[in-house]
Order: C-alpha cells, then structure tokens, then sequence
C-alpha cells in the first residue's frame, strides 16, 4: 500500500512543478505528501514507513532537465533485513504507476522480470 501511496505523491508532485518533475529522495516525498494532507497524515505516512518491514528506495531519477531524457525513476521497496523471511516479496514502480515484484532476484531485476501486481 506504502509503493502505491508514494507513486501518488511522485506523480502529484510532477503535476504540480513548473519543470514537470519527479522527486528523487523518499525523504521528499514524506515532507511534501499529497496535497491537501494534514501535518498528522504527514507524521503517520513517516512513522509507517519508518516501521515498515521494506525499506523504500528511489534510484534512476531523471529530472528531465539536460540531454533530452524523459523525467523518470524507479521506486523500490525491499525487504529490510532480518525483519522479512528470505524470499520475501520485492516491489518496483516507475513512472507508468505499474507495480511488480518479484521473489528472489534483485530490486534491479524488478521491472523486467517482476510480475504486475493486482
């Protein structure tokens, strides 16, 4: 629920920059939240993630801004050890808002060999 709530916000956030652009830290994300959030959601979407069992990453972010390149990025949520059984679901997105995982493998792997998630 967390991959889903934090894809809302990313795309949130593109719409409303004036450049059309992602955020590249979760960090980000958590602060700004999505519009209309009170200061409690804020601090309750921070402690869920905090005390999640994944740990939540954004990596290949592209601002778009030089060499042409769509703005774009990939968000991961990864089992944090030793928390999550070996084998325990990973889960990538990116800026199509489809969510996969993917058992064994690497979060890299994600996109390309994860299953869409229903």
């Amino acid at each position: 629920m967390l991959v889903y709530q934090l894809i809302a916000i990313e795309d949130e956030i593109r719409q409303h920059s004036e450049e059309g652009r992602y955020s590249c830290q979760v960090n980000q994300l958590v602060t700004t939240g999505m519009k209309g959030m009170t200061e409690a959601e804020r601090r309750g979407l921070e402690a869920r993630i905090a005390e999640s069992p994944d740990l939540f990453e954004i990596s290949r972010c592209s601002l778009g801004m030089a060499d042409a390149v769509k703005p774009g990025y990939v968000l991961t949520a990864v089992p944090r050890s030793p928390r999550m059984p070996e084998g325990s679901a990973t889960f990538c997105a990116d800026q199509t808002v489809v969510v996969v995982q993917l058992r064994g493998g690497t979060s890299v792997d994600g996109l390309k060999i994860g299953q869409p998630v229903q």
